[in-house]
């Protein structure tokens, strides 16, 4: 029985993680990777975009640091309006 136990909680234990999503963003070295948790809740950025939570926007953010790019920062918690 502990053995069942262990494994449904190793099971639990991966599915509360993602890798940053990886469609849509180019070349694979212009990915970024990052383990976040699967918790829905948005925060909009100023560059209009909707990121899952703070976490995915940090990963992001670090990633476009590492490139040189703007920074850019959230402005309010919730999606951008502006999205489809």
């Amino acid at each position: 029985m502990g053995a069942v136990k262990w494994i449904i909680l190793c099971g639990l234990s991966l599915s509360t993680v993602t890798s940053w999503p990886r469609e849509n963003l180019g070349d694979e070295e212009d990915i970024p990777i990052c383990v976040c948790p699967r918790i829905y809740s948005p925060v909009c950025a100023d560059n209009g975009k909707t990121y899952s939570n703070q976490c995915d926007f940090d990963c992001h953010l670090n990633h476009l640091r590492d490139k040189g790019a703007p920074e850019i920062k959230v402005v309010k918690e919730g999606r951008c309006h502006d999205e489809l």
